[in-house]
């Protein structure tokens, strides 16, 4: 199914300190028709893909745009699809929503070469992967009883593994990058935090410092991560060769209640949305050169 989609461009200068250079950045607002888009990832080609949640009610789709095409896709017989993150080669995982026997399932889905694979982790009542890269290593998390507490995973071919960080609990892997860096979050009693897993070491990410949380969301190859953090307002951020960067989209005072950078790709371009107080959200895409 094709919508109509509306898009408008920003210029900004912004002075990006140790990017040892003014560079000139274009926000691209994502403007959709019938409804809402949350946003999740941005391969190097710039299309981004994500849920839209129509404006009648109706079940949420899996979405894919790219330069202003917009394109809604639904795994068939479920509740609702949604899609989480795309690698390079144009594969998406994300998830489906099944009536089963009463009770609404949640499915890990693959989406390749416009053909849907169920991917579920061996033996758990639900399963939402979040993240591929290009090798096409996928991680998520699953849960063992429906509703139970989160366990994260790694699926490397056909070899899954649980990733079970040495702090905390209810853990999730949200991305995991071209160079095979897995980002994911973990609770404990103070809150959730951010952590960092590649080759059987685990280390947590942030916070940062004044912040009372950091959630990183994304990481590229070259280990910059995108998120967002509260500090007064919840700003949207960049964490680029140990320097955090802020961004808060521009809206009269009072209308946003959350600026998010949910995706990077190897490029450096961003995707995030503002959650707005009247419950919409704006996309956005941030590309700086």
């Amino acid at each position: 199914m094709r919508r109509l989609l509306l898009f408008a461009s920003l210029s900004l200068s912004l002075l990006l300190g140790s990017f040892g250079f003014a560079q000139t950045c274009v926000r691209t607002d994502i403007l959709v028709q019938g409804g809402n888009i949350t946003p999740g990832s941005i391969n190097r080609y710039g299309t981004v893909v994500g849920t839209f949640a129509p404006a009648d009610g109706s079940a949420g789709l899996g979405f894919r745009w790219n330069n202003g095409i917009f394109n809604t896709y639904q795994f068939s017989g479920s509740t609702r699809t949604e899609f989480a993150a795309s690698n390079d080669k144009g594969q998406i995982v994300g998830s489906y929503f099944k009536n089963d026997g009463g009770n609404v399932i949640q499915h890990g889905l693959l989406f390749e070469n416009g053909t849907f694979t169920t991917i579920d982790y061996p033996g758990a009542a639900q399963t939402e992967p979040t993240g591929i890269n290009n090798a096409g290593d996928i991680v998520g998390y699953f849960e063992t009883v429906a509703g139970g507490q989160n366990h994260a995973f790694l699926k490397h071919g056909t070899a899954w593994t649980e990733l079970v960080p040495p702090q905390g609990f209810d853990p999730d892997a949200y991305a995991i990058s071209n160079s095979g860096v897995v980002l994911g979050h973990y609770s404990t009693n103070d809150g959730l935090f951010t952590f960092l897993y590649q080759n059987g070491r685990y280390r947590t990410f942030g916070p940062k410092p004044g912040s009372t949380l950091t959630a990183g969301f994304a990481i590229n190859k070259y280990g910059t991560i995108v998120g967002y953090f509260t500090q007064g307002s919840n700003y949207a951020f960049t964490y680029k060769n140990g320097i955090y960067y802020s961004y808060l989209y521009p809206v009269p005072k009072g209308t946003s209640w959350l600026t998010v950078y949910t995706g990077v790709n190897d490029l450096g371009d961003r995707v995030g949305y503002a959650g707005l107080s009247n419950g919409a959200t704006q996309a956005f895409v941030m590309k700086c050169r």
